[in-house]
């Protein structure tokens, strides 16, 4: 899968120098991260200081939680019903690559996403309904 950002289902207290080992986790890849990044600006997160944010930290850690976890969970819902409505194999545009002076062009399988994004919005709703958070670990 290459580079990820990793979501972990914890309790309020715990950071991310103690994420428990069984803890619930899924991990999204960087490549299909990037294409929807600029949608998770719609909502807020926290970083290891408290302060507040719009959106993830691309490389650090960012904790949601509260009323900004049921925007990205009606965010990610959004997201699966637009890429159940995509071709079997499809493309994105990724990063700019100056030295070939073209945009990636990132390959992806409707089934692999839909199976990240809905194990994604399940540990969120999770979140939700027993009062914890979610902390994102960036690249």
């Amino acid at each position: 899968m290459g580079l990820t950002h990793d979501f972990y289902l914890v309790d309020n207290e715990v950071g991310w120098q103690n994420i428990p080992m069984n803890a619930l986790s899924v991990k999204i890849s960087d490549n299909f991260f990037i294409s929807f990044k600029d949608y998770l600006r719609w909502f807020h997160s926290e970083d290891d200081d408290g302060e507040i944010r719009e959106g993830l930290s691309y490389y650090d850690t960012s904790i949601i939680r509260g009323t900004n976890l049921e925007k990205f969970l009606s965010i990610l819902d959004s997201l699966i019903l637009l890429y159940s409505n995509s071709t079997e194999t499809f493309y994105l545009t990724g990063f700019f690559m100056p030295e070939e002076d073209i945009y990636e062009k990132n390959s992806f399988q409707r089934e692999e996403v839909l199976i990240q994004l809905n194990s994604l919005r399940d540990i969120v709703n999770k979140a939700i309904t027993c009062n914890k958070k979610i902390l994102h670990i960036g690249i």
